[in-house]
């Protein structure tokens, strides 16, 4: 769904709605991580190594 949207803003002649836009996609995609770039990356880490425990985020 989100790729047909940026496809119909692409088409657009108003670069900054598009702008805004895709802005705006991004942001909602990976809001989680801009807040804690970190997280997401030890996350990955720990679970490939077979660590399935929650996380709270609280510098567990």
């Amino acid at each position: 769904m989100w790729e047909a949207v940026y496809l119909q803003l692409s088409a657009s002649d108003d670069a900054d709605l598009r702008g805004v836009a895709q802005f705006a996609l991004t942001s909602r995609v990976s809001h989680t991580s801009d807040l804690n770039p970190y997280r997401d990356r030890s996350l990955r880490m720990r679970e490939a190594a077979g660590w399935t425990q929650p996380t709270t985020g609280l510098g567990d």
